[in-house]
């Protein structure tokens, strides 16, 4: 199939997901105009819909726009030889951030490589109702969520949480949240991500299906978040705060309010995506690993593509040397140096 989904298959695929970049959700907001050059592979277990793989061409590889795609290699190897079989000239495929709970079985694996990325995906899996997730937490992690919203009250006595959803989102509640990641990472010696082209990528994929939560005091935005809503799941895109209400932890709070507001809209996952934060393993979250998938046409075609390789040779080798360094100085090599710490033993 080529160019833009049907209507219906682009509803079906968002409401099978549970991740705006599983499907096409993230590349209609971020590069539309890749959009009419698309190729998509459907791909349905017992009669209902698993994935739709959408790729395009990129010199001699497809390329595909999704990521955290959950299919086992031998299915991905199967997607890829009906890709081969429509483009003759083509040599492999590359699909990025493929989650790594699948286990590679088939005789697909043997012409699929795994590159490691050092990424997970953060995945919280919601209960039925707000009561239910809190009562996951501690009481002493209670009390500090009743002692911060005090703190807050005290401090901001107008604060009030507003939530958004869809095309009753306000771009200046976007651009405020933008803003305060930009400060806060400023705060903390670095520069954010987000430009002026991401923000305005975030705008569209939120009003097409998003949701934003804030505090604000008048006019004034504390600290929010921005989520995208796709099928049966919210992915929290930006969470920021304003650096001078820390002490408040006030980026707790909004997170908190919108895992609450993702309970309430029926949602049973909340991906916080990528990064190793503490709080995301204090709010329930699980580590998915991901990991990058190079699946080629033959045999010949994987023992001939260096330029991919090498790369991941290079890093196997340098982590292999560095542990090496490490276990020397920490003397694990050396058994003779605890020999003179070792105590006498008599006859």
């Amino acid at each position: 199939m080529h160019g833009p989904l049907p209507d219906a298959l682009a509803a079906e695929a968002d409401a099978a997901a549970d991740n705006p970049y599983v499907t096409l959700r993230e590349t209609r907001a971020s590069a539309p105009a890749l959009l009419p050059r698309l190729h998509h592979v459907v791909v349905r277990r017992n009669g209902s819909l698993a994935q739709v793989l959408s790729v395009h061409e990129a010199g001699r590889a497809l390329v595909a726009v999704n990521r955290c795609v959950a299919l086992p290699d031998d299915v991905l190897a199967a997607c890829a030889n009906r890709l081969f079989a429509a483009f003759p000239g083509t040599r492999r495929l590359e699909i990025a951030s493929v989650r790594d709970d699948a286990t590679p079985t088939g005789p697909g694996a043997a012409r699929t490589r795994r590159i490691p990325r050092g990424l997970e995906n953060f995945v919280l899996a919601l209960p039925a109702s707000v009561d239910a997730y809190h009562a996951t937490f501690s009481a002493r992690s209670r009390q500090k969520f009743r002692n911060y919203e005090r703190h807050l009250a005290r401090a901001h006595p107008a604060a009030a949480w507003r939530l958004a959803r869809d095309h009753e989102i306000d771009p200046a509640l976007v651009d405020g949240i933008v803003e305060l990641n930009h400060r806060r990472m400023a705060a903390q010696g670095g520069l954010s991500a987000i430009d002026a082209a991401q923000a305005a990528a975030l705008l569209s994929l939120v009003r097409d299906g998003g949701a934003v939560g804030v505090f604000v005091d008048g006019a004034r935005v504390l600290g929010g978040t921005i989520c995208a809503r796709v099928g049966r799941g919210w992915t929290l895109m930006v969470l920021a705060h304003d650096p001078a209400l820390d002490a408040m932890s006030l980026g707790t709070l909004c997170l908190l309010r919108t895992v609450d507001a993702a309970i309430g809209d029926g949602a049973t996952v909340f991906n916080l995506l990528w990064g190793k934060y503490a709080y995301k393993e204090r709010f329930g979250a699980h580590a998915i690993p991901l990991s990058d998938r190079r699946i080629y046409r033959t045999r010949g075609a994987w023992l001939a593509d260096w330029p991919v390789k090498f790369p991941v040779y290079r890093r196997a080798l340098r982590d292999a040397y560095w542990t090496l360094r490490r276990r020397l100085r920490l003397g694990r090599f050396l058994p003779w140096r605890h020999a003179a710490a070792s105590p006498p033993v008599d006859a």
